[in-house]
C-alpha cells in the first residue's frame, strides 16, 4: 500500500525573522532596571552557583549580599580596613572570600559573617578571588604579579604562580576540570595553568592590550579575554589560536560574563554599553545602554537576573520572570448516552485538503505544478518551495524541458525578479544555469526570451559589482580603524610619558 502523500512544507520568509524576534524578545523580557546607589564604585559582582542564586556586590570597604529573588539587601560585610575587591561566594552558599587593597585575603562564614581565615602572603592589592570547584581551595590574583592557591584548612599558600610581569586583574576557572584555570594580566597576556603541573603555565595567549577580564568555557575548550576596546576568543584545542576579535566597543572593556548556559557572552565597557554576543557565530544579538561607565557585570545561573555595576556606584538589577512550562490541558471525554438499537459507524478519515500544486505533485505532473505556482503569481516562498521539492524528487529537468516561448516567459520573469534576493539566490542561480543548459541552442530564436536573459545577466553583473565595491569599502574601513587605533595608542603613550 502506497504511503500517504504529505503536503509540501512552505519555507516562509518570516520563519527566520521570527527567530530573531524571539531572541530579541527574550532580552527585552528583562524589566526596567532596579537602581541602587552604593557609596563607592561597584568593582565586582558574583552570583552563587546554587539556588536561590544570591549575589555579592563589592563596593568600597564592604561587601553586600543581595537576594536574587527579591533584589533586597540581606547582609553587609564591612570588616575591611582597606578597599575590598573581588568577593566570591562558594557554590554551596556557605562561605565568601574577598581581597583588599592591603594584600590581605579573608574567608567569611556567610551565616554569621565571622572571619574564618586570613591570608597575608600577597605583597600588593588582591583584585580577584575564586573558589576552585572542589570547594576546598581558593585562588587569588594580585597586583604583586602572582597567583596563589590556598587551602581553606590552612593559612599558607599551596602553590605560587609567578610568570606574569604586571598586575593580575582576572581569573577564570574551568568548572569541568578543577585543576585548570586562566589568569589575565596587565602584561597583555593570559596564561593557562594546571595546578598538577607545577608552577609553569601550560599556554600563553597574547591579547595585545592590558587584560581586564577573562572567561573560560566549562570544558576549557575556549577562552575569552577583554583588553582595551577588544574582546578576543581563543581556541584552546587548536593550540591557543585567536579565532575571533570583537571590536564593538568604543572604550575599554572592563567585564565579561556568561548568560548561564554559555549560549551568550556579555561584555561591559567604560562606554556605558553591555553587548550580548551569540556564541554560535559571535554576532551581537543585543545591546543595552547605561548612563554611566560599566565596571562589573554578572548574570544569574538561571538567566533571570542581569546585574551591572558602574563607576559612579550605581547598581543596576534587571529582572525577568522564569518561564515555567504550562501543563497541557487534559480533555475529559464527553459522556454520551447510547439508546438501544443504535447503529455504530466507523469514523471516516478526514480528507486532506491539498493545494492545486500539491495535487499535481502527488500525481507527478511536475511541469504543470511549476506552471501553477508561477502563472498564478504565488509568493516567492511557495515557488521556491516547489522548486526545492522538484530538485529533491530529481524532477526539475522534467519540469523545465519542452517549453516554448509562452511557457518559458513566466519562469524567466520570476528569475529576473528574485535571483539577487539573498534568501533565494543560491537556489535560483542553479535553476537559471539549468535553463541555460537546456535552452542555450535555441534561445536566440526568441527575441522575448533573449531580452529577458540579457536583463538577468545585467542584474547579476550589477550585483557582483556592488559586492566588489562593498568588499573594497570594508577593506578601507578596516584600514581607517587600524590607523585610528594606532593614533589612539600613540596618544596614550605620549600622555603616559
Amino acid at each position: 500500500m502506497a504511503g500517504e502523500y504529505r503536503k509540501l512544507t512552505i519555507k516562509r520568509q518570516q520563519d527566520h525573522l521570527g527567530i530573531v524576534k524571539q531572541t530579541q524578545s527574550w532580552w527585552r523580557g528583562f524589566k526596567s532596571p532596579l537602581l541602587i546607589k552604593e557609596h563607592a564604585p561597584v568593582t565586582a559582582i558574583h552570583f552563587c552557583a546554587s539556588d536561590p542564586y544570591d549575589f555579592a556586590v563589592t563596593a568600597g570597604a564592604r561587601v553586600q549580599i543581595y537576594s536574587s529573588a527579591t533584589c533586597g539587601l540581606k547582609k553587609t560585610i564591612s570588616r575591611f580596613t582597606e578597599t575590598a575587591y573581588g568577593a566570591c561566594i562558594r557554590s554551596d552558599g556557605k562561605l565568601l572570600s574577598a581581597g583588599d587593597n592591603s594584600g590581605v585575603v579573608q574567608l567569611f562564614d556567610l551565616s554569621s559573617r565571622a572571619i574564618l581565615r586570613t591570608y597575608r602572603e600577597h605583597q600588593g592589592p588582591v583584585r580577584v578571588t575564586k573558589f576552585l570547584p572542589n570547594n576546598t581551595q581558593i585562588l587569588t590574583g594580585s597586583d604583586d604579579t602572582t597567583v596563589r592557591l590556598f587551602d581553606i584548612a590552612s593559612e599558607s599558600a599551596v602553590s605560587v604562580f609567578e610568570e606574569h610581569g604586571d598586575y593580575i586583574r582576572s581569573l577564570a576557572i574551568c568548572s569541568d576540570n578543577p585543576h585548570i584555570f586562566v589568569s589575565g594580566s596587565y602584561d597583555h597576556t593570559a596564561k593557562l595553568w594546571d595546578t598538577r603541573a607545577g608552577r609553569s603555565s601550560s599556554m600563553t595567549l597574547t591579547h595585545g592590550h592590558p587584560i581586564e577580564s577573562t572567561l573560560a568555557f566549562r570544558s576549557c575548550s575556549a577562552v575569552v579575554t577583554a583588553g582595551s576596546a577588544e574582546v578576543k576568543v581563543w581556541d584552546i584545542v587548536a593550540g591557543g589560536r585567536a579565532v575571533r576579535v570583537l571590536a564593538n566597543h568604543q572604550k575599554t572593556v572592563t567585564a565579561l560574563a556568561f548568560d548561564g548556559k554559555e549560549e551568550y557572552v556579555l561584555s561591559g565597557s567604560l562606554d556605558g554599553h553591555v553587548k550580548a554576543y551569540k556564541v554560535a557565530d559571535w554576532s551581537v544579538e543585543h545591546s543595552i545602554k547605561y548612563s554611566t561607565p560599566v565596571l562589573s557585570l554578572a548574570v544569574s545561573p538561571d538567566g533571570t537576573r542581569l546585574v551591572a555595576g558602574s563607576s559612579t556606584g550605581v547598581l543596576s538589577i534587571r529582572r525577568r520572570d522564569r518561564q515555567a512550562p504550562k501543563p497541557a490541558a487534559v480533555k475529559k471525554p464527553a459522556r454520551k448516552s447510547v439508546s438501544a438499537g443504535a447503529v455504530f459507524e466507523a469514523e471516516r478519515k478526514r480528507q486532506l485538503r491539498l493545494a492545486p500544486y500539491d495535487k499535481l505533485l502527488k500525481s507527478f505532473h511536475y511541469a504543470k505544478a511549476l506552471d501553477t505556482v508561477i502563472t498564478t503569481h504565488q509568493p516567492a516562498s511557495i515557488v521556491t518551495s516547489v522548486l526545492e521539492e522538484l530538485i529533491h524528487r530529481d524532477g526539475i529537468r522534467t519540469a523545465l524541458v519542452g517549453r516554448d516561448e509562452v511557457g518559458l516567459e513566466p519562469l524567466m520573469r520570476f528569475l529576473l525578479k528574485h535571483i539577487t534576493n539573498p534568501r533565494h539566490a543560491a537556489l535560483l542561480v542553479g535553476v537559471a544555469e539549468m535553463v541555460l543548459d537546456i535552452y542555450s541552442p535555441v534561445v536566440n530564436h526568441s527575441v522575448l526570451i533573449g531580452d529577458l536573459l540579457a536583463k538577468i545577466r545585467t542584474k547579476v553583473r550589477a550585483e557582483l559589482e556592488l559586492q566588489e565595491r562593498l568588499i573594497a569599502l570594508e577593506g578601507t574601513l578596516d584600514l581607517l580603524l587600524m590607523q585610528a587605533k594606532a593614533q589612539e595608542q600613540g596618544h596614550g603613550q605620549a600622555l603616559d610619558d
